[in-house]
């Protein structure tokens, strides 16, 4: 027992400026909900319209580049510390090259926005919002590149310091760009756009600064001078990749959510992100517990010691079932007091909270599929995984998710309770089998 304890204290004491960290930036989100919210309905659901489109290109972007964290904890494990620092310089040109891919990519993908039935107000606001939020697409993937420097060595604090220090600029560039403060034009959901790349960069900045600091100096990072290399990028693509478009997936099967439902008009779309930004604010729990695992169980095996990789990825898993339950509990019973944080309008705030319902079932599935996933990707372990996830939220939970919202085949159609039901059904499968797959692959390691 007391090894249980000691175990579960060292990963929550390294999660824990990352819980800090991730739920700063998905307070970024909730203050371009609130601001935007204030601002109108149309701004509201344009904003969440544009994060849809936007959400599965940054979560791509973040779990290719991260791909590198395990690699890096390894080599730290193995204090193998020339090679920690080659690699992350790989992991920059990587980083360089894949965020001016993205703003292209993105650049395309807005026209499409005008095909989508919804409100024409809305898909304007939409586009506007993909339209200045782009330019912070390189900056974005390289500062994930050296946050993973960071933390792959055991300090999490930056990150924390980082994003919460975003979060408070977040607020007064949101205030001043949203409402026209300060001199500055009223540009309602498109200023939340502006005020977030504008972020990425001056996060990129900071990490820059801090990655420069004394107890890094044996990566010799700045000290040294790197080209492109093909096989060190192969290795971090081979990790990142699968990892990426299995994340993707799942991001993906959350964000077309938002664009099928625009069909059914302003109030339920903004209930919908409402309850997404109260889920995505309480995934942050566990994305920092699975990222602190990840890292724990990397060392573990750099040092060679994978029967403990074993034993941390398990007891974890059940401590963040814990965390879920207890989440679920808070969350169902003040789901209408969280509702009137966004919203004066009653309609989003009735239709916010009964969401919120099927918000609090979903969270210890979600809990656990993410922290083996985690555990996982301390292993190396990506490919199967992303076959697994996409598995989960396409073969079953799409298909769940739509016929229940927009089909009679189960009964009346139920509209966007439907597409929750479908996230629940998706993510108790992904936590099964990623479960499984765990303890298949520490297995054969150990």
């Amino acid at each position: 027992m007391s090894q249980l304890f000691s175990q579960a204290k060292r990963t929550l004491s390294l999660a824990g400026p990352l819980i800090i960290a991730q739920i700063a930036v998905v307070g970024m989100a909730v203050t371009d909900t609130l601001m935007a919210g204030r601002a109108s309905a149309i701004d509201l659901a344009g904003v969440a319209v544009g994060t849809g489109v936007f959400v599965p290109v940054v979560v791509f972007i973040i779990a290719l580049v991260t791909g590198i964290t395990p690699i890096l904890a390894q080599h730290f494990g193995a204090k193998d510390y020339n090679q920690l620092g080659e690699s992350t310089r790989q992991g920059m040109w990587l980083a360089i090259l894949l965020g001016v891919a993205a703003a292209i990519v993105l650049q395309l993908l807005i026209p499409f926005v005008q095909y989508l039935d919804a409100d024409p107000e809305v898909k304007a606001v939409a586009q506007g919002y993909l339209q200045v939020i782009l330019f912070g697409l390189p900056g974005l993937a390289a500062q994930f590149t050296l946050r993973s420097f960071c933390e792959a060595q055991g300090d999490t604090t930056p990150t924390m310091w980082v994003n919460g220090g975003a979060f408070l600029i977040n607020i007064g560039l949101d205030y001043a760009l949203v409402f026209g403060e300060f001199g500055l034009p009223a540009l309602g959901g498109v200023g939340c756009g502006i005020a977030t790349a504008i972020l990425h960069w001056l996060a990129l900045i900071a990490f820059i600064v801090v990655s420069r600091r004394a107890r890094y100096k044996k990566a010799k990072l700045y000290s040294k001078r790197s080209a492109p290399d093909k096989k060190a990028i192969k290795e971090i693509v081979g990790v990142g990749l699968p990892s990426a478009i299995g994340v993707s997936g799942e991001a993906g099967f959350f964000s077309i959510s938002a664009l099928l439902i625009a069909s059914l008009g302003v109030s339920i779309v903004s209930a919908h992100q409402i309850t997404m930004n109260v889920g995505a604010m309480l995934f942050m729990i566990p994305l920092g517990i699975a990222q602190a695992v990840s890292i724990r169980v990397g060392h573990a095996i750099g040092e060679d010691k994978t029967a403990d990789a074993r034993y941390i990825g398990f007891t974890t898993t059940g401590l963040v079932l814990v965390l879920g339950v207890v989440t679920g509990v808070i969350t169902y019973l003040l789901r209408y007091d969280i509702a009137q944080l966004y919203s004066t309008d009653a309609e989003i705030i009735r239709i916010a909270a009964s969401l919120m319902f099927l918000c609090a079932m979903y969270q210890l599935v979600d809990f656990a599929q993410v922290v083996a996933w985690g555990a996982l990707r301390g292993f190396k372990d990506t490919r199967v995984p992303m076959y697994l996830q996409l598995f989960s939220f396409w073969v079953v939970g799409f298909p769940v998710a739509y016929s229940l919202s927009f089909t009679d085949f189960w009964g009346e159609a139920m509209g966007v309770e439907g597409y929750w039901i479908g996230f629940i059904v998706g993510l108790s499968t992904a936590a099964i089998l990623l479960i499984l797959r765990f303890n298949v692959v520490s297995r054969r390691n150990s």
